[in-house]
């Protein structure tokens, strides 16, 4: 392959892998409203990141999911389900030097689990319902204007 190809190839491939998605959807079962953000980790970004530990750590391959509760909580007793059971209870209040709370869950799932649905409930009366993406690790989850954000990714990012 020619020197110019090659690159041409390189530069094709770094800038097509990676991106992110966003939408909104409601949540009829909770009458809520949620921002979801996935935020794919492709080669350049792989790169990126390896390059600048400022940006984070790459999750390591699994089956798990680590959720993360981040702005917008004060003093808020949230419950977490997977398909209807109780994975945990935590109090959680947001950290406004950090800008998140520190705290939140690791689910392992089986293999043979499809569908996980997880279910967040807050002080007993608001809550939302998403369905979990296993090209992800990573969850970050957050309570703003009444609404619902919630982030997939595959980094841990580093708080300052």
């Amino acid at each position: 392959m020619r020197p110019l190809t090659l690159y041409i190839f390189l530069f094709i491939l770094l800038n097509s892998c990676g991106g992110t998605t966003k939408y909104v959807t409601s949540n009829p079962k909770c009458m809520s409203t949620i921002i979801i953000t996935k935020n794919k980790v492709g080669l350049k970004d792989y790169f990126k990141v390896k390059m600048s530990k400022s940006n984070g750590i790459i999750a390591k391959k699994g089956n798990y999911f680590d959720i993360w509760f981040e702005r917008g909580f004060k003093n808020d007793t949230i419950q977490a389900f997977i398909n209807g059971k109780l994975l945990g209870e935590v109090v959680v209040s947001t950290d406004p030097s950090i800008g998140t709370t520190e705290k939140g869950f690791r689910y392992k799932y089986k293999k043979n689990e499809s569908n996980l649905i997880l279910k967040i409930v807050k002080n007993g009366k608001d809550c939302m319902e998403i369905t979990l993406d296993k090209k992800f690790r990573q969850l970050f989850i957050s309570f703003t204007d009444n609404k619902w954000e919630i982030i997939f990714d595959n980094i841990y990012p580093f708080y300052s």
